[in-house]
């Protein structure tokens, strides 16, 4: 499991932390701060869990998460599937057909 703790503010909404392509391309599941964009792909995914930026918030994640390891083995199964559709080849090849279509 990775975790991604970033601050949640109005530039960190927007943006995509590439840490996050990083742990996926590694099948490993993420614990992020509920920054908006980082919160969309990792629930559009079912790639990991989601906690408030706080250090209380992310430390009873961890300990949860700790208790519950079936929980990380499954996510990381998951992942695997989530990998194969979201190479950067088949990304590249999407910007291609959209730019195509224009």
């Amino acid at each position: 499991m990775c975790v991604c703790p970033i601050l949640k503010n109005d530039y960190n909404d927007i943006v995509i932390p590439i840490k996050l392509y990083e742990y996926m391309s590694y099948a490993k599941p993420i614990l992020a701060t509920n920054c908006t964009e980082t919160q969309r792909i990792i629930q559009s995914y079912d790639i990991g869990w989601i906690t408030c930026d706080t250090v209380d918030a992310l430390f009873e994640e961890i300990v949860r998460l700790n208790k519950n390891r079936s929980e990380i083995i499954n996510k990381k199964k998951h992942i695997v599937g989530v990998i194969e559709k979201n190479t950067w080849s088949i990304r590249a090849q999407k910007v291609v057909n959209v730019l195509s279509n224009i």
